[in-house]
């Protein structure tokens, strides 16, 4: 599938299941705390310097990376520890964020503070103003460096990829190989990129009007973490960040930065974190999602066997109170451990809007639609649309179903907020069944702060999660003839209560009847 979904690991470029979820949303989102040690030219850059750009540094570190012993193989989720990192010696894998991530800052004085992730990357590049390319154009060897890149709902894998373009050729890291050149040719997943100029002339390409763009770069205050040394700070999250970082994402990304032992508590948009950091002495720019850094002290020598005591047992453990649960026998039928909801799917009932209210043609208004909107580039404008559209984006939804039975938006690749407010075709108004709409998510890890998002937008109606006695599944296909009589759709029609025994086991102890569900 490499060439339709470049970003793909191959079953040795990622370790199980869940390291692909982890290493999905590192490719996609990047790594929190991702900064640069910035030299010390960075710290003299005044408002309205220019940045320039040598992409002979970016084809040296490229070639580092292919000649290196061992050579640098893509890997999902991997990045290179620190600015000027050695390929091949501190480090081995990398994924294409990560990879063009370090190509850009060595290619840039004053290092430019490029984000990681190739979402991220994308918006950044949207933010800043850079001129739209287009697919054809980078073809051709004229001397601009592009920048191009696949989003996740435009891959089979969830997992979108980015690339910087040169004569024709690409500077990324791939799926099977790593660190690689290949010719632009427009087709495959280069068929569906979006295209920037990044740099002309050896500058970067920034417009003339982007007068915040100095300010941003200005010298942040840094700080200097010590091999073994253990810290807290702050997390500082965004409002739209707080609806889908949870603690264990964060973690899995200050793991993933080089911190060990970490632990996260707290919630909504300030966190707090505890970590011990494994890697080199390091000193490096603040993020700023970070504030009230602290190097937390050594405890003394006789204080270490309590300590290690306390962090060893879970909280579950230490809650625990009481005589221990003896598991009763297997054929006892309970409903206790049951899930009482779908864990990755929500309901979504949108509001009317007046153009609901007027006749629509049968099949092709909502797929023309969708064709619309999946090619602007315009953000939604509330809350919760934009949460879903960032969720999409970073190739965390899965599908968006129509309550109906048929595809919300017959587009495969629309937008899942086009798939939400496009209602189903059909030949009549629209009424609540073409409003609802069935979400579902990749991960039920995001499936609560969808939720509340969803829950605080002012054009949805109501927000669900989906009760574990409803079934999920595809509409068979009818066989009846046209004129058929109509008749009860269940087979059987009804269950037999006591056929199956169901006052008895309404007796049995622990039983429950779901009564809490709704």
């Amino acid at each position: 599938m490499g060439d339709n979904d470049p970003a793909a690991p191959a079953s040795d470029e990622v370790s199980d299941t869940a390291g692909l979820e982890a290493g999905r949303t590192l490719a996609n989102l990047g790594a929190l705390g991702a900064t640069d040690a910035a030299p010390a030219g960075a710290l003299a850059f005044a408002a309205g310097a220019g940045v320039s750009f040598d992409l002979s540094r970016a084809q040296a570190f490229l070639a580092a990376c292919m000649s290196a012993n061992p050579r640098v193989a893509y890997g999902l989720g991997k990045k290179a520890p620190w600015l000027g990192a050695v390929p091949g010696r501190d480090f081995t894998q990398i994924d294409c964020s990560g990879f063009v991530r370090e190509a850009v800052r060595l290619s840039t004085a004053p290092t430019l503070q490029f984000p990681d992730g190739s979402v991220v990357q994308h918006d950044w590049v949207r933010a800043h103003g850079f001129e739209r390319s287009s697919i054809a154009d980078a073809k051709a060897s004229d001397g601009v460096v592009r920048i191009a890149f696949l989003r996740p709902q435009d891959s089979g894998e969830g997992i979108g990829h980015v690339v910087l373009v040169a004569e024709g050729k690409t500077i990324e890291s791939h799926g099977h190989v790593g660190p690689d050149a290949r010719a632009w040719t427009g087709t495959d997943w280069q068929a569906k990129a979006f295209v920037y100029v990044f740099a002309r002339d050896g500058r970067l390409a920034l417009p003339s009007t982007s007068e915040s763009f100095a300010a941003a770069q200005a010298a942040a205050p840094t700080f200097t973490v010590r091999h073994g040394h253990r810290y807290a700070a702050e997390i500082v999250l965004s409002g739209i960040e707080s609806f889908f970082a949870s603690n264990a994402q964060i973690e899995v990304r200050l793991q993933g930065y080089g911190f060990s032992d970490v632990t996260v508590t707290g919630s909504g948009l300030i966190r707090s974190a505890e970590a011990t950091w494994s890697g080199a002495d390091t000193t490096a720019p603040i993020d700023p999602h970070l504030r009230s850094i602290r190097e937390i002290p050594l405890a003394p020598p006789g204080d270490a066997p309590a300590r290690a005591a306390a962090v060893a047992a879970p909280v579950v453990i230490r809650a625990s109170a009481g005589p221990p649960v003896v598991p009763g026998p297997s054929h006892v039928f309970a409903t206790a451990g049951l899930p009482k909801y779908h864990e990755r799917v929500l309901a979504v009932r949108m509001r009317p809007e007046p153009m609901d209210e007027a006749p629509r043609e049968a099949a092709n208004v909502g797929a023309a639609a969708a064709m619309a909107l999946a090619q602007t580039e315009s953000e939604p404008e509330t809350a919760g649309m934009s949460a879903l559209s960032y969720y999409d984006r970073a190739g965390k939804v899965e599908r968006v179903t129509s309550l109906r039975g048929r595809a919300a938006v017959p587009h495969r690749r629309a937008p899942a907020v086009a798939a939400l407010t496009v209602a189903s075709a059909s030949t009549g108004p629209a009424d609540d069944i073409d409003r609802i709409k069935i979400i579902e998510l990749r991960s039920g890890q995001d499936t609560e702060a969808l939720h509340q998002a969803l829950a605080k937008d002012p054009t949805v109606a109501d927000v669900s999660r989906v009760a574990a006695r409803y079934l999920l599944g595809r509409r068979p296909v009818s066989t009846a003839p046209m004129n058929a009589t109509p008749a009860i759709e269940a087979h059987p029609p009804l269950w037999n209560l006591s056929k199956i025994r169901w006052p008895e086991a309404r007796e049995i102890e622990g039983f429950h009847d779901a009564d809490e569900i709704t």
